[in-house]
């Protein structure tokens, strides 16, 4: 079971009353919802840093003309193989 830390969290008063609303409609607690959006906040910072990466490694060593076209041959091979 994870490890896990009760924390205090200014917030707006207007900002709780939707999140209780989002809660209630959900039919999960407070906590759960709050608990739920960090998760996916960070899961999302995360996949944006990967994709920065990725794209970063791409513009530091661009594909060449020949792994293009060769990627492209594969592809258009795969989608007939799909269509057969």
């Amino acid at each position: 079971m994870p490890r896990k830390k009760i924390i205090q969290v200014p917030i707006d008063i207007e900002l709780l009353e939707e999140l209780d609303g989002l809660a209630v409609a959900k039919g999960v607690s407070r906590s759960q919802l709050i608990r739920e959006s960090c998760e996916r906040y960070a899961r999302a910072e995360r996949e944006a840093e990967m994709d920065a990466a990725y794209v970063e490694g791409y513009r530091k060593h661009p594909e060449s003309d020949e792994w293009g076209t060769l990627g492209a041959a594969l592809l258009a091979a795969k989608l007939e193989e799909e269509d057969a």
